[in-house]
């Protein structure tokens, strides 16, 4: 028996919803299916014909998951994947207190999570306060 994610139909059925502009949930309740599995076949197609799978038409209107974040899309996050450079860091140290990390990522081109875990990372590793306080790309905004 064929596993749901990957019958035709219902790939045909989430990618039509999804290039409308339809949600995770209300794409899931119009096709019976739970919304992990939605999410999870827009991610596996994505990967693999991501071309076909950009929100073209709606491309102003990002997807959020049931928690409130963005999910990645090409679209809203060009750095996705790449190494955080030394300015990105400084940036992310200084500034995520005041603006959050939502705003952040739309200034670096990074999910949410990206920017959340980077900053951790840089706590954990006794790099955040370096960064913070490094003034080479922007002086004198740290306290």
């Amino acid at each position: 028996m064929k596993s749901i994610k990957s019958n035709p139909q219902v790939i045909d059925s989430v990618h039509h919803y999804f290039m409308k502009g339809i949600n995770y949930k209300d794409i899931a309740r119009k096709i019976g299916i739970s919304r992990v599995t939605v999410e999870r076949i827009v991610h596996q197609e994505r990967s693999k014909h991501p071309d076909k799978w950009l929100r073209k038409k709606h491309r102003q209107t990002p997807i959020y998951n049931a928690k409130g974040k963005m999910i990645y899309d090409p679209e809203f996050h060009p750095n996705h994947g790449k190494p955080f450079t030394e300015e990105e860091k400084e940036y992310m140290c200084k500034f995520h207190e005041i603006d959050g990390f939502q705003s952040i990522g739309y200034a670096l081109g990074r999910t949410t999570v990206a920017i959340r875990d980077m900053i951790k990372w840089l706590k954990k590793n006794g790099l955040y306060e370096y960064y913070k306080h490094l003034n080479k790309h922007y002086c004198g905004t740290a306290s």
